[in-house]
């Protein structure tokens, strides 16, 4: 279609200019530790110096600018109800493979596109016996180089419909999705309540179950629960990690969720600020 357009990251030059001025004045509260390194408040002083220092004088993004244009990118406008048309940014790879499944790849918060660079190699490969993808990335609307919202209410629900209108735009009117994170509950949205006779396949890497079912809420599956048998050592090891995230680590998503535009102020203008916000929650929930 002629509105769909290829794009590259090409980032001015005079912004990764004001980028490094901001790094260089950047200014480090105190901090209070129970112990070294500590990561019970945050993230600890010492490793926020020692990274803003990289940022600063060893990173080079035109290097990493240069991996991220290896994959095949687009950008074109989508239309939303209520919403109107906004620009979508998407990776499409292996785009017009014989006999390749179509799937979509849906990432989170605090995610981009570029989560899923390290294994699209891998589904860019084709072995004997394998099944052969083409793989649409898609930057959620408010991420990446997609446009955001001009109002508020741009629900899951709404990013689900603009995944869908893309695959359609594309020409996949049946498709596979996969999915983390904000993706998982964007998958689940097309999957199983919108687009069921299109999604036929879906894969999702975590799950929106916090507790054990509660009689009154859900009394079938509280009825199941009382007959499956006592839990194992992992699936408590589990609980208790889920419950202290909700008592310990869920405070960002409550700010997220009914004080956006507080937090939005500062680690939009502050580089230190984004920074420490986006790493207190990878320590947490990553292996590297």
């Amino acid at each position: 279609m002629d509105d769909i357009k290829p794009f590259t990251v090409d980032i001015p030059k005079e912004k990764l200019d004001l980028l490094k001025k901001k790094l260089d004045l950047t200014s480090f509260p105190d901090e209070i530790l129970p112990e070294p390194n500590d990561w019970s408040q945050g993230p600890p002083l010492s490793t926020m110096r020692r990274l803003i220092e990289h940022w600063r004088d060893g990173y080079d993004w035109k290097t990493e600018e240069s991996k991220l244009n290896r994959f095949p990118q687009f950008i074109t406008p989508i239309d939303i109800d209520d919403f109107g048309c906004l620009n979508v940014h998407f990776l499409h790879i292996n785009k017009g493979v014989k006999d390749a499944l179509p799937l979509v790849m849906i990432h989170g918060w605090p995610g981009t596109f570029y989560e899923f660079t390290k294994i699209l190699p891998l589904l860019m490969e084709h072995k004997d016996g394998d099944p052969v993808f083409e793989v649409i990335v898609p930057s959620l609307i408010g991420y990446g180089f997609s446009d955001s919202a001009k109002k508020p209410g741009f629900t899951c629900v709404k990013q689900a419909e603009m995944c869908h209108k893309l695959m359609l735009k594309l020409g996949f009117d049946q498709y596979a999705a996969q999915g983390g994170d904000w993706g998982m509950v964007i998958a689940h949205i097309m999957g199983n309540v919108y687009y069921p006779n299109h999604l036929k396949a879906m894969h999702i890497n975590n799950s929106d179950v916090y507790e054990s079912p509660s009689l009154l809420q859900n009394p079938l599956y509280w009825f199941q629960n009382q007959f499956r048998g006592p839990y194992t050592s992992a699936e408590k090891a589990g609980i208790e990690r889920t419950q202290k995230f909700l008592q310990e680590g869920f405070g960002y998503n409550l700010m997220h969720k009914h004080r956006p535009q507080t937090i939005g102020y500062s680690i939009h203008d502050s580089p230190s600020g984004l920074l420490a916000w986006i790493l207190d929650k990878l320590h947490d929930w990553t292996d590297e």
